[in-house]
């Protein structure tokens, strides 16, 4: 019996667009893609020591460009670039902003060995002793494979700062740093598309059906090693990290390397604890694009100190991305036990080395695309039919008996229904009783005063 029910086509990546899941009350308090003005003072007051110029990478695209001056060192102080933006702003900026930028270079040019690092935060102006201090300090690592190639000569790396200061502030500065840290990178640099954003995280409501959706991190890989614990065996490693689809939202990236080089099995996985009570749930649904290495593809859930495993090699030795549903009858308990879903701790994504036919050690280096992690409840045929027989049942009591208990419980059964047609039709019927019924209150209520 197949464990997925539908697939889809994975998108290639949108290069150039920043896309973080964000509150209704958000608010672009600063935005510089460097499109106005030919020269960095005309340009949002950017002020640095650097040799900078803004020039344009493609038709309509323009950028801030300066020459880096990497030594191959571990010295930040004569590896470091550093571009101020000042801006004029008199209200907070909210705990848990963003500072958004794109780092970009030639794609010909952008193999080298080592890191460039960026910094980003914010500088804000003591007017007492008129002195500058840094608030909201982040950081963050730029492999030269993290670059996405545009396309069109350039690779770009979009990077997302998030600031954990309340700042009350009359003048600030955007502050960003490029360092180096043993890069031996010596080519042109382009920064582009900086934006902050005030409240772009929202403080999260924990939903019990949700696992995780990788939207309430503001891309921030840092973030979501807090919520991801990693384990791997000797000489196994796995690093997840966040990757935007096609539609600007966020997957989860499971890098892994297992190896039999120094056991006989090697394995890597990530937890997430969730304390939840899913018994009102059947099902554990995700989206999944395997790898096609057929390893050993281990989904857990964690309950009562008992783990409970789904293995399924077959489906990794595919590469669609598929939306994966598995029925909690499946997990099968380590130790034998039976899994209380009432008891949920924790849930696991792992991968195992399926010995091959083969002399000698072998390793497997690859990465798997995951989204949309969440319980739900998956309704049957049969199950679908007697909920809209049971809930056109009830509505047709509580007509004849104008009783609301009835259309409670009518209504609880439609959400359980899958959408379709009659569950429309029901939903419509439902609120048009409810009306009824709550006019003929009114009136009953209307009579007894004028009869008082």
């Amino acid at each position: 019996m197949s464990l997925f029910m539908a697939c889809t086509m994975i998108v290639s990546l949108v290069p150039n667009s920043l896309s973080v899941s964000a509150a209704t009350d958000d608010k672009l308090i600063y935005e510089n893609n460097f499109e106005k003005g030919k020269g960095p003072d005309e340009v949002a007051g950017v002020i640095t020591k650097e040799d900078v110029s803004v020039v344009s990478l493609v038709k309509g695209n323009n950028a801030l460009k300066f020459k880096s001056k990497f030594d191959g060192s571990d010295n930040w102080e004569t590896n470091k670039h550093e571009l101020a933006f000042y801006k004029e702003y008199s209200k907070k900026i909210s705990k848990d902003s963003t500072l958004q930028f794109d780092i970009l270079v030639p794609t010909d040019e952008k193999v080298y060995d080592g890191q460039i690092k960026y910094i980003g935060g914010l500088g804000t102006h003591d007017k007492s002793t008129d002195k500058w201090g840094w608030v909201g300090t982040s950081y963050g690592d730029i492999n030269s494979s993290d670059f996405v190639d545009l396309g069109n000569g350039y690779s770009s790396k979009s990077v997302t700062v998030k600031l954990n200061d309340n700042i009350n502030v009359d003048l600030f500065k955007v502050d960003l740093q490029i360092v180096s840290y043993n890069c031996n990178y010596n080519g042109d640099i382009y920064l582009d598309n900086i934006k902050l954003i005030s409240s772009n995280l929202p403080e999260k409501v924990e939903v019990p059906a949700v696992v995780d959706d990788f939207e309430g991190y503001g891309g921030e890989d840092k973030l979501l090693e807090k919520e991801w614990k990693t384990n791997a065996g000797d000489g196994c490693l796995v690093t997840p990290k966040l990757v935007k689809d096609g539609t600007g939202n966020h997957d989860l990236e499971f890098n892994y390397k297992i190896s039999t080089e120094k056991v006989t099995e090697g394995w890597a996985g990530i937890t997430k604890d969730k304390k939840v009570d899913w018994s009102s749930f059947n099902s554990l649904q995700f989206w999944c694009t395997p790898d096609g290495k057929g390893q050993k593809l281990a989904i857990q859930i964690t309950s009562n100190g008992e783990d409970f495993e789904v293995n399924m090699p077959e489906f990794a030795s595919t590469t669609s991305e598929s939306l994966i549903t598995i029925p909690f009858s499946k997990f099968k308990g380590k130790k034998g036990g039976t899994l209380d879903l009432s008891k949920i701790e924790r849930i696991g994504i792992w991968c195992n080395t399926i010995p091959k036919n083969s002399e000698g050690p072998w390793t497997v280096d690859s990465k798997m695309y995951f989204d949309d992690i969440k319980a739900v409840y998956v309704v049957s045929d049969e199950e679908k039919e007697k909920l809209i027989q049971d809930s056109t049942d009830l509505i047709r009591v509580a007509v004849s008996n104008k009783n609301q208990e009835d259309l409670d419980k009518a209504q609880e059964m439609i959400k359980k229904i899958p959408g379709c047609s009659e569950k429309d039709a029901l939903q419509n019927r439902l609120d048009t009783v409810k009306d009824r019924l709550k006019q003929n209150n009114i009136r009953k209520l209307l009579f007894k005063l004028i009869n008082m």
